[in-house]
């Protein structure tokens, strides 16, 4: 039965869908993903719930996918080497050995959900399924070697691939303190990571174009990043990205940008901690306390092509901090904005360069270790409407609790609500798994 021109169907589906989740609540999900295979272990030792990182995930991540310390005990399947330890000794002279993962290093992301549209005369509810299905790979090629990918499944488009060489001058300047990465990507200034984000929605600081290009803050593109860790808790970005999706830049210049943050008390920014060094276990328990405080400021300078070869050049400045306290994940960001030519007006018009602002603060607060609850307040001044030119400023709270039936397996519920009477409330239901 199809549902229409009425509030009740967007109720219903959502009722259908808490329904179905409470039949799974029952059902042993026993696979997990890739990095759990080789190390043997819960999605919840890296993971708050997935996809957002605790400190030791965000460590682990930024070591290049090993566990500073003592990675080599904690690998419970071991790579397959190829070549004998030896040939390290004759190089150049010989190929510098290499390994391959014993397990398969891939893993599959659905996720599938409704929507109740308060507000919307026409379309009340909507399936929204699969929001989405993805495959994934991720792992390491060797000691200072790792690869990361995803395709979106429905469409078949790449969503990130890269390459990363870790460690380049280890011996000299110290673990993690230069890595190259290059493929398609998420720029490194992006302190919240959309990929590990909790929630369903999109936070407005990524989700809105400024202009009638596709340039948005986060999103995917091509080009060459380097990044380390000076010390345990500082840590620097820098990149140059075609600064959009194609293979061929738009333009002949690259967009650049950098990012510095620097991480007080708590676990390293590279999974550092003491129990580690002394050959400890990872925890398995109240994994997401981490008593902290984080900043960061970054930049990034380009120049996206519009219609008729048009170019707007794009100029974002940001400061993110971060506050972890107990239970609580206190986290935000500000970007001030300027565009020179948003609407891609014709060379020789007169017009004032676009300048707007975005932010958002977050509330995380674990009740449970399988229950965590969020609030998020946004704001957008100056908006731009690609096809109505300036909007108002949009306001939104977004309220939303995450319950995780088993370590890879979740259930969201959350409210999109706008405020000043603009009509775009938003109910949503979402049930996300991964294997």
């Amino acid at each position: 039965m199809i549902l229409r021109g009425s509030r009740l169907g967007g109720l219903t589906a959502v009722f259908l869908l808490t329904v179905l989740v409470t039949l799974l609540v029952q059902v042993d999900a026993s696979a997990i993903p890739a990095f759990a295979r080789k190390y043997e272990t819960s999605c919840t030792t890296c993971h708050v719930i997935y996809p957002k990182l605790n400190a030791y995930g965000e460590g682990f991540r930024n070591s290049g996918y090993r566990f500073i310390g003592n990675d080599e005990e904690l690998v419970k399947q071991e790579d397959i080497p190829m070549g004998a330890d030896a040939w390290k000794h004759v190089f150049p002279h010989g190929t510098w050995p290499g390994a391959l993962p014993r397990y398969v290093p891939l893993a599959i992301r659905g996720a599938f959900g409704a929507a109740y549209y308060p507000d919307d005369d026409v379309k009340d509810s909507s399936f929204q399924t699969p929001w989405e299905a993805s495959l994934m790979w991720g792992t390491t090629l060797g000691e200072r070697i790792s690869t990361y990918g995803k395709v979106n499944l429905d469409g078949g488009s790449l969503d990130r691939a890269f390459v990363r060489f870790n460690s380049i001058f280890g011996n000299t300047l110290g673990e993690n303190s230069f890595n190259v990465k290059l493929g398609k990507l998420e720029a490194g200034i992006v302190p919240y990571s959309l990929t590990r984000f909790i929630g369903i929605s999109v936070p407005l600081v990524y989700g809105i174009n400024r202009s009638e290009g596709d340039f948005t803050y986060g999103a995917r593109t091509r080009g060459l990043e380097v990044d380390g860790l000076l010390g345990h808790n500082f840590k620097y970005t820098v990149g140059m990205a075609n600064g959009s999706n194609s293979f061929r830049d738009d333009d002949d210049n690259k967009d650049i940008y950098g990012r510095l943050a620097c991480k007080i008390g708590g676990i390293g920014l590279d999974g550092y901690s003491k129990a580690l060094e002394e050959g400890g276990e990872l925890p398995q328990t109240n994994n997401w306390t981490d008593n902290s405080f984080t900043i960061g400021i970054s930049a990034y300078e380009g120049t996206e092509t519009l219609d008729d070869m048009i170019e707007n050049d794009v100029s974002r400045l940001a400061v993110d901090a971060r506050l972890q306290l107990g239970n609580l994940d206190l986290y935000g960001i500000y970007i001030d904005e300027e565009d020179s030519n948003p609407f891609g007006r014709e060379e020789g018009a007169v017009f004032e360069p676009w300048e707007s602002s975005v932010w958002f603060a977050q509330a995380d607060y674990v009740f449970l270790p399988w229950v965590v609850g969020y609030l998020r307040y946004e704001e957008l001044e100056d908006a731009i409407d690609p096809r109505e030119g300036p909007l108002e400023n949009l306001e939104r709270f977004v309220p939303g609790v995450v319950l995780a039936i088993r370590a890879n397996i979740k259930l969201t519920l959350e409210a999109q609500l706008y405020q000043d009477d603009f009509n775009g409330d938003v109910y949503q239901a979402m049930i996300d798994l991964a294997f």
